[in-house]
């Protein structure tokens, strides 16, 4: 198959966790011997032009900057500049190497946005296109475990960009129930196909054994759960438990606290910082993130919120220790006691005794669990297993590929009584400094097939001659 993938992550450009899917997910399709082209976006690039490499047999690298966009599509800002962004880098890539088969693409800030609301609407070049989505956990889901302000704006808005992502796809790709559940809160009827994210079994390390670290890699995010253990583990410290926090990620900022939270962190927690026992440091380079997880004993993953995170299959893969929380797609793969420890979100008490527990395990359990732990990964994740039930998937979506006849919406649209007497069309277009395209504008709705009845042109203060 010829696939087009869309991300904001690809290493080395970006190295999150939709990073590692694309870059596996890129590497498993080109080893079946299909053609994948990344289309991803780098400020860096200048200039109107795609700038295409290839880091390996079948395999595109197409990356874009702003010059793509014209004076007045800039005006959009934020994420929706660059889902517009997305969807002229993909029109420019099909002029330049032919129609793909399928297009897949994140849901996170609505990249498709522009695709798909141009796909229904019948754009020449993206009406027939298959356009799948996997999920790895939209913006507008995450902020509310993140107590980010629901209706301030732009994120408000690239909240519905999401949603109408993820009810305009032809398909979506749930890593876990949990989140497709949690989606369904929100999108009532969301369907679609649970697949796990892929993930290659490092080589086998030596049995854990560092009782005297505790191991957590993630961003510093209130939903990432990092505040709730350093919580947890403060009357362990304060009854004279030595053993060490390190914490490793990028620093965010928080909407409640004021402040980038590992700054807040490292001020509110200083005694502990002096002391030794807490370590809040910047992100670990991408390569030595597995070298760090093999020296590791236990990893933790508070997090509130998750869909099926690296940060939980990779301590697996590795065999370590993971003490996890409750709320998240690896809870189907966790078997407490098993392959790995679950302690309810949010819970300090029950982290703080979780944590003691698996500290005071003996070395055979730790090793049945840390054993365990990677077989799990292997059965679940295995790349070429991933990879196969991916294209089988893609191949019926292909084949079942129809188009809609009424454009969908992100709510169903209520039906309207009938008005009686003649049916009546009023055509309402504000403008603001577009003086020069009005002439057009008038002159396209005047020719449609149902002309208006009445045409009301809105002058928003334009300054404009």
């Amino acid at each position: 198959m010829r696939v087009v993938l869309l991300t904001r992550e690809f290493p080395p450009f970006f190295g999150g966790g939709i990073g590692t899917y694309a870059a596996l997910t890129v590497e498993v399709l080109a080893e079946m011997g299909h053609q994948v082209a990344v289309l991803v976006r780098d400020p860096a690039v200048d200039g109107p032009n795609l700038q295409v490499d290839a880091p390996r047999p079948g395999v595109s690298l197409v990356r874009f900057g702003d010059g793509l966009m014209s004076s007045e599509a800039r005006a959009v800002e934020g994420l929706a500049r660059e889902a517009r962004q997305y969807e002229l880098a993909l029109l420019a890539w099909m002029d330049q190497a032919g129609r793909p088969d399928v297009v897949e693409s994140q849901d996170w800030g609505g990249l498709a946005y522009f695709v798909l609301a141009s796909k229904h609407a019948r754009h020449p070049a993206l009406k027939d296109l298959p356009v799948t989505v996997t999920v790895h956990g939209p913006k507008f889901l995450v902020d509310r475990f993140e107590e980010e302000p629901l209706y301030q704006l732009p994120g408000y808005w690239v909240g519905w960009m999401e949603r109408s992502v993820l009810r305009q796809a032809d398909h979506i790709v749930f890593p876990s129930a949990y989140v497709r559940d949690r989606l369904r809160e929100d999108l009532t009827g969301l369907d679609g196909t649970i697949l796990r994210n892929p993930l290659r079994l490092p080589p086998a390390a030596a049995p854990p054994r560092d009782r005297s670290t505790i191991l957590m890699l993630g961003r510093y995010q209130l939903h990432k759960g990092v505040l709730d253990l350093v919580q947890a583990m403060e009357p362990l410290w304060a009854r004279g438990s030595g053993v060490k926090l390190e914490v490793y990620g990028r620093d965010a900022w928080s909407h409640i606290l004021h402040a980038p939270l590992r700054r807040y962190l490292a001020r509110r927690y200083a005694r502990w910082v002096e002391q030794g026992v807490l370590a809040l440091s910047g992100p670990i380079p991408p390569g030595a993130v597995a070298e760090k997880l093999a020296a590791a004993g236990v990893v933790v993953l508070p997090s509130r919120f998750e869909t099926l995170p690296y940060a939980a299959l990779e301590p697996m893969a590795h065999g370590r220790v993971l003490v996890a929380a409750d709320a998240g797609g690896h809870r189907e793969l966790v078997r407490p006691g098993e392959n790995g420890w679950l302690a309810r979100a949010g819970d300090r008490a029950a982290w703080g005794a979780a944590l003691e527990e698996v500290l005071a395990a003996p070395d055979a359990v730790w090793d049945r669990v840390g054993a365990s732990a990677r077989a799990t990964v292997a059965a679940a994740c295995d790349p070429a297993t991933v990879g196969a039930a991916k294209v089988a998937l893609w191949e019926q979506v292909v084949a079942a590929a129809a188009p809609r006849r009424h454009y969908p919406f992100v709510r169903p649209v209520a039906p309207q009584p009938a008005v009686p007497g003649p049916a009546t069309l009023s055509v309402v277009m504000p403008y603001y400094n577009m003086g020069r395209y009005v002439g057009e504008a008038v002159a396209s709705v005047l020719g449609a097939t149902r002309p208006p009845d009445e045409l009301v042109l809105v002058d928003d203060g334009s300054t404009d001659a």
